[in-house]
């Protein structure tokens, strides 16, 4: 799919392709298409925006093949939403990984810090956007956003710090708090992407947000 002169593919924040939204080698790539176009679709215009004849439209498929996929748009909606909780998740699964045999509190707080610059996938950021802005206005986005975008995310990121505080190698601070400052400053560069990647202008500059939060965090923590 092409948006504003940009090409989306299929390949995830690792560089590896799976099939959405199930996981592993796509045996479906009509339904990965339309699943791909909808998500963006729906991340720029919103679900009541949306109908699946632009979907289909979008996708290069008829009605009747839609259909064949998704029995509606409902259904179409709804994996769409866990696909994206599928790749959330991973974005963390990575992130957990990277920071897991790290004992150097300063060398972990980089990594925390450099990993959402590194998510440089363009659909990945439609995806993650379009449970951000649909939150309010829509029951399901609203208890994704809460359960996985908050509350699993936050929480990833209070142990991480909790884990630091209770060896007694940094000072003692307020870990849900930061956590929680951390989650929303990323879910606010989520969203300053798919504004860049729409042509539109932004004028907060994500990086710096994200370092003088992360200076901020070192000056207070770091014995």
């Amino acid at each position: 799919m092409r948006l504003n002169g940009k090409n989306f593919s299929s390949y995830d924040i690792l560089g590896e392709r799976y099939s959405l939204p199930y996981g592993g080698e796509c045996e479906h790539p009509t339904e990965e298409r339309i699943l791909m176009n909808a998500t963006i679709l729906f991340a720029t215009r919103g679900y009541d925006g949306t109908t699946t004849k632009m979907i289909g439209k979008a996708a290069g498929v008829t009605d009747g093949a839609l259909y064949r996929h998704f029995s509606g748009k409902k259904v179409l909606w709804n994996a769409v939403v866990e696909h994206t909780v599928q790749l959330y998740r991973l974005y963390h699964e990575r992130l957990a990984a990277a920071i897991a045999d790290e004992d150097d509190f300063e060398n972990a707080v980089n990594t925390i810090f450099e990993e959402p610059m590194l998510m440089r996938n363009g659909f990945t950021a439609f995806a993650f956007a379009l449970i951000i802005n649909e939150q309010v206005s829509n029951p399901l986005a609203g208890k994704t956003f809460c359960e996985s975008f908050l509350d699993y995310s936050i929480a990833l990121h209070k142990g991480f710090f909790d884990k630091f505080v209770e060896r007694g190698v940094v000072n003692a601070f307020d870990t849900e708090l930061m956590a929680t400052t951390f989650v929303c400053t990323v879910n606010m560069g989520i969203d300053l992407a798919v504004q860049r990647i729409l042509g539109r202008e932004v004028r907060l500059d994500f990086a710096e947000c994200l370092e003088r939060l992360k200076a901020h965090i070192l000056q207070i923590a770091v014995i």
